[in-house]
């Protein structure tokens, strides 16, 4: 990219299912598509914050693919958020 060039990027957020028919599974509620910025590893992401069926995740790797701005981000679920101004 070229210096000046801010382009929005894609955050693909997924999760693992050892086991499963598809390892990992993509979070398709959590995708951002068109994203300024993307969570670094630690950062907590939420899915249906206005319903009470919530879920938090708590990311922990990035994967970058540079040449089509992509980044795939690595969660896992977490049962309990204290102090979250979302939950």
């Amino acid at each position: 990219m070229r210096r000046g060039d801010h382009r929005a990027i894609n955050v693909r957020f997924f999760i693992s299912n050892p086991g499963g028919t598809y390892d990992p599974v993509e979070l398709l509620n959590l995708d951002m598509i068109n994203a300024a910025v993307a969570p670094g590893v630690s950062d907590l992401v939420y899915e249906n914050v206005r319903s009470n069926d919530h879920q938090a995740y708590r990311v922990v790797s990035r994967h970058f693919d540079p040449q089509n701005m992509r980044i795939g981000i690595m969660v896992k679920k977490v049962k309990a958020v204290d102090n979250s101004p979302f939950l």
